[in-house]
């Protein structure tokens, strides 16, 4: 399959919102979580206004005509924030998304020192492909332990356990980030 990587365009924008939701719903479904109801129209807005403010980030992969993956960042100073990513169900795993990560990454081009940062998504794929191009992913992970209480509340009681220091890169969290790579 031919692959064309470019740098994104106003008129691709629809189309990167239908990879968008086609790539979230089939991570709904992977996950067991409830499938999302996306307004493609609403992210097709927001995805231009990223691309129209930092449009030197904001990368697509194209074949024939069709938007099959795309990734947009935002540069501003020394912190490098990845917006987007996205790749169709069907091409993940052949490394076109890592070619378009790679791309939005690399123009503009950040300055000496700057921190690459995400806030990540729990699939596994994804985590590795951000540890592989030095971003220590961020997310909050609410993991509940025990037997559930019958609430008369609407909110059940949860117990929340730091993993590790806020605002630090512990060894241990990279080893748990390295699990996902493995």
């Amino acid at each position: 399959m031919d692959v064309e990587y470019r740098q994104a365009r106003s008129e691709d924008m629809l189309a990167c919102a239908r990879v968008f939701e086609r790539a979230l719903t089939d991570m709904a479904r992977r996950f067991g979580r409830p499938l999302p109801e996306i307004q493609v129209n609403q992210v097709a807005k927001a995805l231009e206004h990223v691309r129209r403010t930092d449009p030197g980030g904001f990368h697509v992969a194209v074949s024939g005509r069709r938007v099959i993956s795309n990734a947009a960042t935002i540069l501003r100073g020394r912190t490098q924030y990845l917006s987007s990513f996205w790749t169709l169900p069907s091409q993940q795993g052949r490394g076109i998304g890592r070619r378009v990560l790679e791309r939005a990454f690399g123009r503009p081009r950040a300055p000496p020192g700057t921190i690459r940062c995400v806030y990540a998504s729990l699939d596994g794929g994804a985590q590795a492909l951000y540890l592989k191009l030095d971003m220590l992913p961020r997310t909050l992970v609410y993991t509940p332990k025990g037997r559930p209480e019958p609430s008369s509340s609407p909110r059940p009681r949860i117990e929340l356990r730091q993993v590790g220091p806020t605002s630090a890169t512990s060894r241990a969290s990279l080893d748990l980030a390295a699990r996902f790579d493995r």
